[in-house]
């Protein structure tokens, strides 16, 4: 078998659906491909709508259709028991909030033809209805540039095939070999719960690190194009101020895993107190505008801080 496609999902079943719409609706291709739906979490709290939705589904699909209970919780666990699972040459790794063109199987091609050992694919924005693009929030313009987004989990350089770098292929909608990801011994910790979080890790992010370092090739391919649900929580700040949040404990482990450990331990709580005393000057100062007009004042010579 070419092309295993994994899908990791936690009590989703509302957004898979149309995901798996659209892999149903893909156009033929000359090869044989399967997807393996891994769903991740505790079997005693599933919902079991998950397991439902790919039964009913099994007997429509051109393809393999299978159900997988991952029950350790994070997104790196649902990748690797994919690839664990996976009768596929290729994996293709897929967010479950994503709808795909009918033509996304051809992402596979660049890999197939031995171009690239790893394909990512455009992605483009689902706005909830009624939100216009052009309208959005002021702060969106420091995680969004009209085509890319970490945060959001886009990604659009264009109409043409071109080489990427490692940092721009996401974890959702990319091609690759599968002995790489055997070989890596799968991802990094990722996506953990709430409760998990201090187990983070660096996800696709340290993944694509090795790749890169073992000298393999990623190509961007806009033929494997999906669109990425940016959901009306998305649209908050509290939700992007939670995933920067959670990108610093993913840099902090890759940080720390690079060097073999904490270097200089006193080193570093001697930076972090520095860094507490920015991050507690800024917020004074967004609370208080008199503050902010004490900070920007031209000189001094009249006034000490009593006076304010």
């Amino acid at each position: 078998m070419l092309l295993s496609v994994i899908i990791p999902t936690r009590h989703r079943a509302n957004l898979l659906t149309d995901l798996l719409t659209s892999l149903r609706q893909q156009n033929p291709v000359d090869f044989q491909w399967e997807i393996l739906v891994v769903d991740n979490g505790d079997p005693q709290t599933q919902d079991h709508e998950t397991a439902n939705l790919c039964n009913r589904l099994q007997p429509r699909f051109p393809a393999s259709l299978r159900h997988i209970v991952e029950p350790e919780a994070g997104l790196h666990r649902g990748r690797n028991r994919g690839a664990l699972e996976a009768q596929g040459e290729i994996l293709a790794y897929l967010d479950d909030d994503m709808v795909l063109s009918p033509d996304w199987l051809t992402g596979v091609r660049q890999i197939r033809e031995g171009l690239a050992q790893a394909v990512v694919g455009r992605i483009l924005p689902l706005w909830p209805e009624g939100v216009n693009p052009d309208s959005l929030p002021e702060w969106a313009g420091v995680i969004y540039d009209g085509k890319c987004s970490g945060c959001w989990g886009l990604l659009d350089l264009g109409a043409e095939v071109r080489p990427v770098a490692s940092e721009q292929v996401a974890g959702g909608n990319c091609f690759i070999l599968r002995d790489i990801v055997i070989d890596f011994k799968g991802f990094h910790p990722d996506g953990m719960p709430d409760d998990k979080v201090r187990f983070r890790g660096d996800g696709e992010t340290g993944f694509y690190r090795r790749f890169t370092e073992k000298g393999y090739r990623a190509l961007y391919d806009p033929a494997a194009e999906a669109r990425h649900v940016v959901s009306p929580i998305k649209l908050t700040l509290d939700y992007v101020l939670k995933r920067a949040f959670l990108q610093g404990v993913s840099d902090s482990y890759s940080r720390i895993r690079l060097a073999g450990g904490i270097e200089r331990p006193w080193h570093a709580l001697i930076n972090d107190s520095y860094i507490k005393g920015q991050l507690l000057h800024r917020e004074w100062v967004r609370q208080d505008p008199d503050l902010l007009q004490w900070v920007l004042r031209d000189h001094y010579m009249d006034k000490i801080p009593g006076d304010l």
